[in-house]
C-alpha cells in the first residue's frame, strides 16, 4: 500500500495486548481497544489527554480482562 507521497506504508499496524504483553495478531478479531480519558482534578473536565488499553481475544474468552 502506497501513501500520498508514493512511500510503501504497512496497512497493519502492530499492537500489543495491556495485560500479557502478546502481539496482537491481524486474525485476532475479538479484541477491545479502549481510549481512556484523563480529567483535570480541580475542574473535573477532559484536559485533551487519554490511555489507550489493549486487549487480546484470548484474554476476553478467559473473563480475565479487568485491568
Amino acid at each position: 500500500m502506497c501513501n500520498y507521497r508514493g512511500n510503501f506504508m504497512d496497512p497493519y499496524v502492530l499492537q500489543k495486548c495491556s495485560a500479557s504483553n502478546h502481539i496482537i495478531g491481524a486474525k485476532d478479531r475479538v479484541f477491545i481497544k479502549m481510549n481512556l480519558v484523563k480529567v483535570d482534578k480541580v475542574t473535573g473536565r477532559f484536559d485533551g489527554q487519554f490511555t489507550t488499553y489493549v486487549i487480546c481475544g484470548d484474554i476476553c474468552r478467559m473473563g480475565d480482562s479487568s485491568l
